[in-house]
């Protein structure tokens, strides 16, 4: 399955989602961002479980922008993933993008 979206900096880029039936799994992947980061964005609770507990490396990965898993789901509205994240990972809620914004001001300029 192939989608359009749009990445955070208003780009576009493909979503590539696949489905391991066998392992119960879903696997993204998009250029520029690593799969937990296209799970908060998608706001897939249940990827973003799976991937932060398997990979959590990848919890505090950064975009090209600076910005943290927290803050792709902040910006999106997904609180449910927001609470998934701090709760792994506390100290995310401090860091800021490379416009040094946190994701509780991503959040209110997207109107969330």
């Amino acid at each position: 399955m192939q989608e359009k979206k749009s990445a955070p900096k208003e780009e576009s880029f493909s979503l590539v989602l696949c489905y391991n039936s066998k392992k119960k799994e879903k696997r993204y992947k998009v250029e520029g961002y690593n799969e937990l980061q296209i799970a908060s964005i998608e706001g897939d609770i249940t990827a973003c479980e799976l991937f932060g507990s398997k990979y959590p490396n990848l919890i505090v990965q950064e975009d090209r922008s600076g910005n943290t898993t927290l803050i792709l789901a902040a910006m999106k509205g997904h609180l449910d993933v927001c609470t998934l994240l701090l709760n792994k990972c506390p100290n995310l809620i401090k860091q800021t993008n490379e416009n040094d914004e946190t994701a509780l001001h991503r959040a209110a300029i997207n109107g969330h």
